[in-house]
């Protein structure tokens, strides 16, 4: 009896780890494995292979904290948060983030809103490799469906990863190596430039409201961000932790 009673009570108390699910999305060769390796390991790699069809990767994040599973809040504090139903402090747990990563590739595709639809994911994090001229076009078309998809059906936290900035520091990279014709541009792709990025992206600003092509409202939160995976000096994991886990 003393046994079972003691196994109700560990069962009730507020877990340890809460689990954040993410949809990491993105073309082939966009950088998620290396994305994976640097919050794992924090180290990164060029080595890694081509994700075959899915795969999911679980990993448990120290450095941060969250609310109680009612909410996907995370904090890098210790002390105690508050209860997103309750609103009274609460034991703070330590985030599990348990990353879905389908494959990037054109036939597994279709994966990707199966994922999204999936009701455990609370948060989509698309890659794109802004340094690849020959797939930004296919990355922006594939950002958008998801975008549209996740309007009408989730309205999940999305946050945008454009990889590579190191190689895409100003318009000469695209000069030097004449990868200019494959732009639809007006203007150069800045690698530190989110503005012109969020531009060429068909994401518009108009006062507080997002609009993809101008005229549809994004009705979630969408944030993005300029990284580089394989540039960065300090700490890497927690700066990418920060980063897309910042509402």
């Amino acid at each position: 009896m003393v046994i079972c009673c003691d196994w109700i009570s560990n069962w009730v108390q507020p877990r340890e780890y809460y689990q954040l699910d993410v949809a990491l999305l993105g073309l082939r060769s966009a950088g998620k494995s290396s994305l994976v390796g640097v919050l794992k390991n924090n180290t990164f790699r060029t080595d890694t292979l081509p994700t075959l069809r899915k795969t999911t990767t679980t990993l448990r994040m120290h450095n941060l904290v969250t609310t109680p599973p009612t909410s996907a809040q995370i904090s890098t504090e210790t002390t105690p948060l508050l209860d997103a139903n309750t609103k009274q402090p609460a034991p703070p747990s330590k985030l599990l983030l348990k990353i879905h990563d389908p494959s990037g590739q054109h036939k597994f595709q279709h994966l990707w809103t199966d994922i999204i639809a999936s009701p455990q994911i609370s948060l989509i994090i698309f890659l794109i490799d802004i340094s690849d001229t020959l797939t930004i076009e296919e990355a922006r078309t594939k950002l958008h469906e998801i975008i549209l998809f996740n309007n009408k059906h989730r309205k999940l936290p999305m946050i945008v990863v454009c990889n590579k900035t190191d190689l895409v520091a100003d318009y000469r990279y695209f000069v030097a190596n004449k990868k200019t014709k494959n732009l639809k541009l007006n203007k150069p792709i800045l690698g530190s430039n989110e503005d012109v990025m969020l531009e060429y992206l068909g994401v518009e600003r108009h006062d507080t409201k997002l609009l993809l092509e101008g005229h549809t409202e994004l009705l979630f939160d969408f944030k993005l961000r300029l990284v580089s995976l394989k540039s960065a000096q300090t700490d890497l994991q927690h700066d990418l932790v920060s980063l897309l886990t910042k509402r």
